[in-house]
């Protein structure tokens, strides 16, 4: 445990101390990558400020523009960033393929609002005015949804609703019933 004062910075040079020499223990930390994998990594978190998504043919163009041609190079460099936290990257399905998360925060502001954990924005106006207070007493009282109901959550017409589905899927939180 390392406290830290956020008001005076006192223990913060512990703290560094510490993941400075975890790091360095961490052999994986010390692979060398292609300068066009930092390149590539590089676009890709610029892009965050536009998006929190990207398409498989995105990423492709990018990784092209930085003179990375060959897709399994492409994945592998992908496959690096998603262990290492920076984006979420699942290929179970075509669809989860599909997308990489540039800005995984997204996810997890997605999930909470399917799955009521963030209910600031319910309107149950709203709700009623398009016709889904039959979705929203199910999904609140038995916790089944509608796809309706989920594309009226996630608020927004250019979201990929079907990698949100396929994604809660793999990840256990939704079963087809």
């Amino acid at each position: 445990f390392f406290p830290v004062d956020n008001r005076t910075g006192s223990g913060i040079q512990n703290l560094r101390k510490r993941i400075q020499e975890i790091i360095k223990q961490d052999k994986t930390i010390q692979k060398e990558v292609p300068v066009a994998w930092m390149a590539l990594f590089d676009i890709l978190m610029s892009r965050r400020t536009d998006a929190s998504f990207l398409s498989a043919k995105q990423v492709k163009e990018c990784a092209i523009d930085v003179g990375i041609h060959q897709s399994g190079e492409i994945e592998a460099a992908l496959t690096l960033f998603h262990e290492r936290g920076f984006i979420l990257r699942v290929c179970s399905t075509e669809v989860l393929r599909d997308i990489v998360v540039i800005r995984p925060q997204w996810i997890l502001q997605r999930l909470c609002r399917a799955l009521f954990l963030d209910i600031d924005w319910l309107d149950i106006d709203k709700i009623e005015n398009v016709g889904l207070e039959d979705d929203f007493e199910l999904a609140e009282a038995k916790a089944l949804v509608s796809r309706d109901f989920l594309e009226y959550v996630w608020d927004n017409k250019q979201l990929p609703v079907d990698f949100l589905i396929d994604l809660m899927r793999y990840c256990m939180i939704l079963s087809d019933w």
